[in-house]
């Protein structure tokens, strides 16, 4: 075979080739096709900045309770996620110095024993709905909390009964707030 012959061949199967390698796109098509789709879905969130501070309270007396309300609008909870939550609320003991006090769900811990005392918060915008005296159970603060809003939160604590362990010792406690759907 001459070398031009040869040559004619080569490029005879090189065109060939090349038809074949591109036509298969056409010939391989498919009646279906896949689209890859995401989304993530709305997480709980809530941030809280702030504190209560009661400063020094007597104890109550049975028939008599102590109360005093925390300076107004120094705590903010803010909803920071995409869409309305449930805020539940619970509290620690009252700890200091060894002593240890009992949140309780009344406005009058004299008339249940010592080292009770009782604490409720609202929200400063809808004190009639979200007024909720707390104990260590997570409960409904509020039931629709809107995405993207800050809320102004107030505290009032009634101080445990005279008898009470934890005179003169500075008492101190944890409020929970949680985002939930």
């Amino acid at each position: 075979m001459s070398r031009r012959l040869r040559a004619r061949a080569l490029r005879i199967l090189a065109s060939a080739f090349l038809l074949t390698a591109v036509t298969p796109l056409s010939a391989l098509a498919s009646d279906s096709g896949t689209i890859a789709a995401t989304v993530t879905g709305a997480a709980p969130c809530i941030t809280v900045s702030g504190s209560f501070a009661f400063g020094s309270l007597a104890f109550s007396q049975v028939g008599a309770p102590i109360q005093h309300q925390a300076p107004w609008n120094t705590v903010t909870a803010t909803n920071c996620g995409a869409q309305a939550e449930v805020i539940l609320a619970h509290i620690s003991a009252m700890t200091g110095g060894g002593v240890s006090w009992t949140a309780t769900r009344t406005d009058y811990a004299c008339q249940t024993g010592v080292n009770l005392y009782g604490l409720n918060i609202w929200d400063d915008a809808d004190s009639y709905n979200t007024n909720m005296l707390l104990d260590d159970t997570d409960r409904t603060f509020q039931a629709s909390h809107a995405a993207d809003v800050a809320s102004n939160l107030n505290a009032n604590i009634v101080m445990p009964c005279t008898g009470s362990d934890g005179a003169g010792t500075q008492m101190s406690a944890t409020i929970t707030l949680t985002a939930t759907f």
